[in-house]
């Protein structure tokens, strides 16, 4: 079978789940040293601490890109994170969209335009963090 030949999706095949109240957290280690397992091992341990929930992860060569659930405790996990010697930047007011099924048209309308802060897709699941709207 040819790998370009995918079963067309049905209507009843799309699953749509939003999540909202989220804040995405990008981490960055202030050494750049960040591919190394230990950091990543360091960052998950303290956001456990701080029972801060991680609904996606994406990572980049000198960034980690968390999207939480927002949490009273955030800012203390934040600082925590600080005093790691990471640069942390938060980012509120921002919903995950997750889209299985996903089509063209489903892109177009919610994952473009100046809101959209990352995207990450499969071959049939999109998960879209973006702004509350």
């Amino acid at each position: 079978r040819d790998l370009h030949s995918f079963p067309t999706r049905r209507s009843s095949d799309l699953i749509l789940i939003l999540k909202k109240d989220q804040v995405l957290l990008t981490i960055r280690s202030r050494d750049f040293s960040f591919v190394l397992e230990e950091k990543f091992a360091a960052i998950f341990s303290l956001l456990e601490r701080y029972r801060i929930k991680v609904n996606l992860v994406h990572n980049s060569a000198v960034n980690l890109s968390l999207c939480v659930d927002n949490s009273w405790h955030i800012d203390e996990a934040i600082q925590a994170l600080r005093n790691e010697e990471f640069d942390v930047m938060k980012v509120e007011n921002m919903e995950l969209l997750t889209i299985r099924g996903y089509n063209g048209d489903l892109m177009e309308r919610y994952a473009s335009g100046p809101e959209v802060f990352l995207l990450q897709r499969t071959q049939s699941t999109a998960r879209i963090v973006r702004k509350n709207r």
